[in-house]
């Protein structure tokens, strides 16, 4: 079953952001996204070994086919 917009009725919804928008585009266009890079931030997520080997730190891993 899904919601109105397709989204599964789960009791936990998680979803998969990929964007390649500059950090200062994001805050931009999009505060609240922006709120939630800051906060993981705060919580030291860039400085993992994943993030901060991508550029920018919140990328996905781009597999080339």
């Amino acid at each position: 079953m899904a919601d109105a917009n397709g989204f599964p009725l789960l009791d936990r919804q998680l979803f998969l952001l990929d964007t390649k928008l500059t950090e200062e585009r994001i805050k931009d266009r999009y505060p609240e996204m922006s709120a939630y890079f800051e906060e993981g931030k705060k919580l030291g997520v860039h400085e993992g070994y994943l993030c901060r080997n991508r550029s920018p730190w919140y990328s996905q891993e781009n597999r080339h086919r």
